[in-house]
């Protein structure tokens, strides 16, 4: 459910789309952005050949062939594996012990986050630092509310029988959710609208 929840805010068609698998230590964070909403899921997960620090990170147009392929099998699955050669990606999952996969290819110059520097991912610490500081919201900032339904919709569809802690953040202006679901760790930050009187 969290790779759902990710690809579905990353396919919406925005130019700033990307959808993110990252390895931190033993954990793998999971994550997606249209550059107003970003989802970001921390869940339990095994490595093989993939260093510390390294992502696999998909353009919307790759998320939507990703869910083309496991859209259906992804609601039940209890397992998702990701692997990446050259440029192709092939995810698989598993429920009940069926299989389905897919595979497709990556475009480096498909959107803005394949250029150098980039190719390793990208790490949320320092946003969702900066979002989390305190102080009064700003006059000049506002957030649009199609984005909070977004970011809700992507909580809701973790959150099922779950609860979870809704908190105001900063001068940003920014809404941030966290939800403790066992050993899946969510939050939802909705960004701010700049210069908007």
């Amino acid at each position: 459910m969290a790779v759902k929840a990710a690809a579905n805010v990353a396919n919406g068609g925005y130019y700033l789309s990307f959808f993110q698998i990252r390895r931190v230590g033993d954990v793998a964070e999971v994550s997606g952005t249209n550059g107003y909403v970003v989802v970001i899921a921390t869940v339990p997960a095994k490595f093989t050949r993939w260093g510390d620090g390294k992502s696999i990170i998909l353009g919307g147009i790759e998320t939507r062939s990703m869910m083309r392929g496991i859209g259906n099998a992804i609601k039940h699955a209890q397992q998702v594996s990701f692997e990446r050669s050259a440029q192709n990606v092939s995810v698989s999952t598993v429920s009940d012990g069926a299989t389905f996969s897919t595979s497709f290819d990556i475009d480096p110059l498909q959107f803005p986050y394949s250029v150098e520097g980039f190719k390793d991912g990208y790490s949320w610490d320092d946003c969702l630092e900066r979002i989390s500081g305190t102080g009064e919201p700003s006059a000049d900032t506002a957030i649009d509310p199609y984005m909070i339904a977004t970011a809700c919709n992507a909580i809701k569809a973790l959150a099922v029988q779950r609860g979870y802690r809704l908190s105001l953040h900063g001068e940003y202006g920014a809404i941030e959710f966290k939800m403790d679901n066992d050993d899946c760790i969510v939050q939802a930050v909705v960004m701010p609208i700049k210069d908007v009187a």
